[in-house]
């Protein structure tokens, strides 16, 4: 919980990480769910295929992010899209999306779009090695699932984690 925060200043509340086609994993002191208990718990996923490179990630990172950075979703075609869902009551979240390069250096570029409304472009731009934490991006759910899609401008976008937090 937050301390010292001035009143009426806007919070954030970790409410899930996900590690995409990994294990449970504890990031930046938060216990992430590994993929499958996020498909339990209301994760969907279209247009992605799943895949694990073990790459050094640059900057270097801890165990855990990086076994997080390692496992992924790509999309299926190219350029593709991934569309992603996850049942969360309504409200105002914040939205970190994680990826890395594991291919070849900035040979990719995606857009992300939530609820339908575009909020970043030309994201996964990086060279070989290189990984990002995007965001917070502001998503107001308003009918029980957040829904996201990352689409493919040059090449196939890729995934490795997503954390979400209650923003009030």
């Amino acid at each position: 919980a937050p301390t010292n925060a001035p009143s009426g200043a806007a919070v954030e509340t970790f409410v899930k990480g996900i590690n995409f086609n990994g294990p449970a994993v504890t990031i930046l002191g938060k216990t992430w769910l590994s993929y499958s208990s996020a498909m339990g718990q209301g994760l969907s996923i279209s247009g992605a295929s799943l895949d694990t490179k073990v790459m050094p990630p640059n900057p270097a990172v801890d165990t855990a992010t990086a076994q997080m950075l390692d496992t992924l979703l790509y999309a299926s075609t190219d350029p593709g899209s991934i569309n992603i869902t996850q049942t969360i009551p309504n409200g105002t979240y914040h939205i970190y999306i994680w990826t890395m390069e594991n291919y070849a250096g900035n040979q990719r570029r995606w857009n992300l779009t939530a609820e339908g409304i575009p909020v970043a472009n030309n994201l996964g731009d990086l060279g070989i090695n290189q990984w990002r934490r995007y965001g917070a991006y502001t998503v107001v759910v308003a009918e029980g699932k957040l829904n996201l899609s990352l689409i493919g401008v040059v090449g196939r976008p890729m995934i490795m984690g997503m954390e979400i937090y209650s923003f009030k």
